[in-house]
């Protein structure tokens, strides 16, 4: 629904799993979709992709897409090897691509979707979110997770602690989770380690 979203959250609430089931229905449910993982370094972000062709259940994504049930899955899913692990490609022309942190990685392509995984923890994140607004303005969603940390992230979702600055999104939200809009239209979904029910 929304075309920028940014999630700040409390450890280990599953949302980099989140990234990944979304990544994978956004490149299903349309043909030739570029989705761009982004995550501080590449080994992570192929983490959560793909770690290459030689074992599809290492990689977030790779290991959802081979383990739905035949009547559901894409045999035709390919794995990046070798130079490029990292990559998934879909029979419908779309593909996603784990890439490392920075403007660079991201400037010369024309994502459908960035998501961008603990970018509290990215020290080039700012240049990285810059150098995507053109394809989100295009029609393109960007997509940022992170636990806190000091920094873009934080100031992008405005000040969390004053809401103040920020409008409020109607709809009811679950316990351990609240929502609001930044005047530059970026919608922020917070997540409280009391969302889940089994830690709070």
């Amino acid at each position: 629904k929304h075309p920028q979203l940014a999630a700040p959250k409390s450890r280990q609430i599953m949302w980099s799993w989140m990234i990944s089931i979304f990544s994978a229905w956004f490149a299903r449910t349309a043909k030739h979709r570029l989705i761009l993982i982004q995550s501080k370094k590449e080994e992570d972000a192929h983490a959560l992709v793909s770690r290459g062709s030689k074992d599809p259940l290492a990689g977030r994504i790779s290991f959802i897409e081979h383990t739905l049930p035949a009547w559901l899955g894409d045999p035709n899913i390919r794995s990046g090897d070798g130079n490029n692990a990292g990559r998934l490609s879909y029979s419908n022309g779309s593909q996603i691509r784990g890439i490392p942190q920075g403007a660079d990685q991201v400037r010369s392509h024309t994502p459908s979707l960035v998501a961008s995984d603990e970018i509290a923890f990215q020290e080039e994140a700012e240049a990285a979110y810059v150098a995507i607004r053109p394809a989100v303005q295009g029609g393109g969603r960007w997509l940022g997770v992170s636990s806190a940390n000091p920094g873009f992230f934080r100031r992008m979702c405005g000040n969390i602690d004053e809401e103040s600055n920020v409008s409020s999104i109607s709809g009811a939200l679950p316990k351990g989770m609240r929502s609001w809009e930044t005047r530059d239209g970026i919608v922020v979904l917070e997540t409280h380690y009391s969302a889940d029910t089994d830690k709070d």
